[in-house]
């Protein structure tokens, strides 16, 4: 898991194998290229994980997004109107840059929380807070 963070967290995103099994953004910080940065490290470790395609489920409201960003749909959307996505993605190459110093400069501060030892209760801690409109400090996030 991944948060992105300017003085708070702003959002977050999930990996699982080669799923990406969660992405959100703060309502108000939508547009500004966070969740394109999330979903880039999202995807560069299913890529570094030795995946060539990234999976996800999509709602109605983001499949547009993941289109623009080169999903394709897989299958129709399911009883509870997620779609199927799946995306084929580029083999790393040896310039590519690693996860721990993919930043981006004029945007949010990414962080890896997945290594953290209080891994699962800052999880559910941060998708608490960020879902609930309350917010997560960043005084509140591991080092």
């Amino acid at each position: 898991m991944w948060v992105a963070v300017e003085g708070a967290a702003i959002g977050w995103v999930e990996v699982d194998r080669d799923r990406v099994a969660a992405l959100y953004v703060s309502p108000s910080c939508s547009r500004r290229g966070v969740g394109s940065a999330l979903l880039t490290f999202a995807e560069t470790s299913i890529r570094n994980s030795g995946y060539t395609i990234a999976r996800l489920e999509s709602s109605q409201n983001a499949l547009d997004y993941y289109l623009r960003r080169g999903y394709l749909r897989c299958g129709p959307a399911d009883s509870d109107g997620a779609w199927p996505l799946r995306k084929d993605l580029a083999p790393v190459t040896p310039d590519k840059r690693s996860l721990d110093s993919l930043t981006t400069p004029s945007g949010p501060y990414i962080r890896d929380l997945e290594h953290h030892p209080d891994f699962l209760r800052r999880v559910a801690e941060a998708r608490e807070g960020l879902l609930s409109g309350r917010g997560v400090r960043l005084e509140d996030l591991p080092s």
